[in-house]
C-alpha cells in the first residue's frame, strides 16, 4: 500500500525490522496522537502558546521516526510560531494545516498496523 505521509521503510529501519517492536511502536502512536491533537486544539481554544509549543515539541520525534518529513516541518514551524507573543494568526494557519495531516497520519498508521503480520 502507498502512503502519502508515513514512510514504512523508515519505520521498519528505526525498529530494526522487528515486527513485534513495530507493532508496539505503532500502537503507542495510535494511542498518543489523538491525545496530542486534542491537546493542540484545547491549547489553541484557551490561547495557551506555551502548551502549543510543548505539544508540538512532543510530537516532532514521532514524525521523524515515521518519516513524515512534511508534517514534521509544519509542526516545527508551529513550535517556533508559538514562541512569539501574540502570534495567533500564524499559529491558527499552521494548526489548520497540521490537524488534517495528523488525522491522515493516524489513518495511515492504523492501516500499516493492520498490515503487520
Amino acid at each position: 500500500m502507498n502512503y502519502s505521509l508515513i514512510n514504512t521503510q523508515s519505520i521498519s529501519d528505526n525498529m530494526y525490522g522487528n515486527t513485534e517492536l513495530l507493532k508496539q511502536f505503532v500502537a503507542l502512536y495510535l494511542e498518543q496522537t489523538p491525545i496530542d491533537i486534542a491537546d493542540i486544539k484545547h491549547a489553541f481554544e484557551i490561547q495557551d502558546q506555551h502548551a502549543i509549543k510543548t505539544t508540538a515539541h512532543h510530537i516532532k520525534p514521532t514524525l521523524k521516526y515515521i518519516g513524515a518529513e512534511h508534517l514534521f516541518q509544519i509542526i516545527d514551524e508551529l513550535e517556533i510560531a508559538a514562541q512569539k507573543p501574540n502570534n495567533w494568526e500564524t499559529i491558527s494557519t499552521l494548526i489548520n494545516r497540521a490537524l488534517p495531516q495528523l488525522q491522515l497520519m493516524t489513518d495511515e498508521l492504523q492501516n500499516f498496523y493492520f498490515s503487520l503480520k
